[in-house]
């Protein structure tokens, strides 16, 4: 009882300092009369019943007793004020509107009530409107820097900016100190490209208020796109070393340093962070990454499990943990981690394959198959899961499961082009060769710059001798894409090849061995090609790293003793 009567008596105060005695009205006009004591009495008890409701959080009571004191005193400003912000947290915009409309009844010449109502209109995206209510604030009162606040703000959000620039250009000419007139006049700048002024202005809004982070943040972001990086780091510098608890600012200059990747820098800067706050799980995450990435996987690991300690069930660190312990070959460990992910979390279906290929690196792909199946059990029905287990049994020969997965994937994500892809590659492994160009062909419906369909259906012309100028197009524009994959270069090599090109083949087919060394196939191209061309030496030294990269295939011992000693 205590409590409630010293908040009561705190509202009460809070009523009478704030509005005068039981809230007096404001005249509306020539004539006007006044609210009656007993209403002006009632609206003030109202008032305070609907304060002491929103203090508590009762959203609903605190606006139906203010519509109650309204109701009692509607020349109140204030009261409108306090009524129209309980619309806006409720979400009722269209409501806290109407009143402003009301109250302007009552007084059309209240300036606050028009910044208010055109910043509702703002909400709603009416723009046009809240151009009218700002300009009705400057018709009202030239002198109001607020309004030409709001109508540069304004223009410079629906992209004029020489109109935003004269708002703050009177702005500043009214009011020269005017921090905030001052930093969105910069920002105006910036996007007018007068980089000087722009600079200039950014520095002015801090040497007034040093603490305007937001200012700080552009002219970083400015000096950074400048390719002006010391200046950048310079203003993050200075502004920890004026603010050193400021960690949101420590974290900017953090990653700042990870773009131009200076991972040394980055490092010291969250190590600094952690002095301060050594409970910070994403400052841990964020230090393992930077390690991970510079191949210190113990670290990373540490830094991970510090992480997990302060949120043991954070699918991200789990993650990147597990696949610290994978770098490191501690498989078992990364299992145990990559198991824990959640079913809900975005990260469960690549958790999952990450643990079928552990499992089929180890030989056990019926176990690996399991683990997929069980999670597509547990609703991570993700596309790659049903790729993933296709592939799986694809590797078992098991034709049809694959067959089936892959057009339930489909089913159940009927964009996914990596579907149609896996179910193209399989229908080839089957010697379904139209089925398999059709998938393919589907693919590039979806996305026509998917260089692997691209090569898919060039290569495979190669192979069997047709449409030899479809595919040597195809595999072009593959290779544009993907300049430098060894497997598309080595399709060129071997369309040149069908097309009796022998320069160009062997051209095509030496760049794709160099890149792709140990794989048997583009070495026998390539000793194909010279065979072809006459080059005999050449082609036995192909054959031969062929033939030793795949010594159980026969008809390249062949090839390989028809050439002789």
């Amino acid at each position: 009882m205590h409590k409630l009567f010293v908040k009561i008596l705190l509202v009460i105060s809070f009523c009478l300092s704030a509005v005068g005695c039981a809230l007096p009205p404001l005249e509306s006009g020539a004539g006007s009369d006044r609210v009656s004591s007993s209403s002006s009495y009632n609206a003030g008890y109202h008032f305070i019943l609907g304060v002491l409701a929103s203090m508590d959080g009762r959203l609903d009571d605190a606006i139906t007793e203010l519509e109650a004191a309204f109701q009692e005193d509607p020349l109140s400003p204030y009261l409108m004020k306090e009524l129209a912000s309980l619309y806006v947290e409720k979400g009722n915009i269209s409501k806290a509107i109407d009143l402003c409309k009301q109250s302007l009844v009552y007084d059309p010449g209240d300036t606050e009530v028009y910044l208010i109502l055109g910043n509702l209109y703002i909400t709603q995206k009416d723009y046009k409107k809240a151009f009218r209510a700002y300009k009705k604030v400057i018709e009202l009162d030239p002198e109001n820097t607020t309004a030409y606040l709001y109508m540069g703000t304004l223009y410079a959000e629906s992209g004029r900016y020489e109109d935003a620039l004269k708002m703050f250009t009177i702005l500043l000419e009214k009011d020269p100190d005017n921090v905030l007139g001052t930093y969105y006049m910069a920002k105006v700048l910036v996007e007018l490209k007068r980089y000087d002024e722009a600079e200039r202005h950014f520095r002015e809004a801090l040497s007034r208020k040093p603490s305007l982070e937001s200012a700080l943040i552009d002219l970083s972001q400015f000096y950074e796109k400048q390719k002006k990086f010391k200046q950048a780091a310079t203003v993050y510098q200075d502004f920890i070393q004026r603010y050193p608890s400021r960690i949101n600012i420590r974290i900017r200059l953090g990653e700042f340093y990870l773009r131009q990747g200076d991972y040394e820098a980055a490092e010291n800067t969250f190590r600094g962070i952690l002095t301060i706050d050594d409970s910070n799980k994403d400052i841990h995450f964020t230090l393992g990454l930077i390690y991970y990435e510079r191949h210190n996987h113990e670290s990373a690991i540490e830094e991970f499990k510090k992480g997990l300690k302060l949120a043991p069930s954070d699918a991200k660190i789990l993650y990147f943990l597990a696949s610290a312990y994978e770098e490191i070959h501690e498989n078992q460990k990364a299992m145990e981690n990559y198991e824990k992910i959640p079913p809900d979390s975005d990260l469960y279906g690549n958790a999952r394959i990450r643990m079928g290929m552990l499992l089929k690196e180890k030989g056990r792909i019926d176990q690996a198959i399991s683990v997929i199946r069980e999670a597509l059990s547990k609703g991570g029905k993700a596309p790659n899961l049903y790729a993933y287990l296709a592939a799986l049994y694809s590797d078992k020969q098991q034709y049809a499961e694959a067959e089936n997965l892959l057009n339930e994937g489909i089913k159940e994500f009927p964009q996914n082009m990596e579907l149609y892809y896996g179910l193209g590659e399989l229908y080839g492994k089957m010697d379904r060769f139209e089925e398999s160009i059709k998938n393919m062909r589907h693919v590039l419906e979806i996305n026509p710059d998917h260089a692997e369909a691209l090569n898919f259906i060039g290569y495979s012309y190669a192979e069997k001798g047709i449409h030899l100028t479809e595919a040597e197009s195809l595999i072009r524009k593959a290779l544009a894409l993907k300049p430098d994959n060894g497997y598309i270069l080595d399709s060129m090599g071997w369309v040149y090849f069908k097309l009796n090109r022998m320069d160009q083949a062997i051209r095509y087919l030496k760049e794709a061995n160099s890149r792709i060394p140990d794989d048997p196939t583009i070495a026998e191209h390539l000793g194909d090609a010279y065979r072809t061309a006459g080059q005999i030496k050449e082609a036995r030294e192909a054959y031969e790293r062929a033939l030793k990269l795949a010594p159980e295939n026969s008809p390249l011992r062949k090839k390989l003793e028809q050439l002789g000693h």
